[in-house]
């Protein structure tokens, strides 16, 4: 994990439902106490326009990344380099992007929708619904604190195997088993 570069990730669709623009605004806030840190966002979407705005305006050109849509290696790569994933949505269900974050080793945060608070449960930070000063409190919380952030990468690692296909089928064969007795 310490290997890694002091980047923040986020992937998803750009739009208003994902709420990048949260993370924006809080990244610029982040930045100027933290400026070798690097906000990347990858996908591609109808909000694209409204976030380069908004990154034009906080003079963060340099520092936050829009990369578009990008294929799985790539999006491995940037998670493989990448010490924190944040997602903001307002609403989920089970983020596939916050499951290949957990299994990649980023230390992860995500708004408390959907199954995100089942999923990050003692591996991440859950943060408010669409409350930027929370937000940067636990962006900020795993900056600071590299053992915290070092030990969630760890734990999530290993939790995240409870969401492989392999785990699901033995599940649903278990409980088949069970029904067929």
């Amino acid at each position: 994990y310490v290997e890694r570069e002091n980047i923040i990730i986020s992937i998803g669709s750009l739009r208003w439902q994902k709420n990048h623009k949260i993370l924006v605004e809080a990244f610029s806030d982040i930045h100027y106490r933290y400026p070798d840190w690097k906000l990347i966002i990858l996908g591609e979407g109808k909000e694209r326009k409204n976030l380069e705005y908004l990154i034009n305006q906080n003079d963060l050109e340099k520092y936050i990344s829009l990369k578009g849509s990008l294929d799985k290696i790539k999006v491995r790569d940037w998670l493989l380099k990448s010490k924190i994933f944040v997602i903001c949505s307002l609403t989920e269900g089970l983020p596939k992007a916050l499951l290949e974050a957990s299994a990649s080793g980023c230390a992860c945060i995500a708004t408390d929708v959907g199954d995100c608070s089942k999923v990050l449960e003692d591996i991440g930070l859950i943060s408010i619904n669409n409350d930027k000063n929370n937000l940067i409190f636990n962006i900020e919380r795993l900056i600071k604190d590299q053992n915290l952030s070092n030990l969630l990468s760890i734990k999530s690692v290993e939790k995240v195997k409870y969401y492989s296909w392999e785990t699901y089928i033995n599940i649903h064969k278990d409980l088949y088993h069970q029904l067929l007795s």
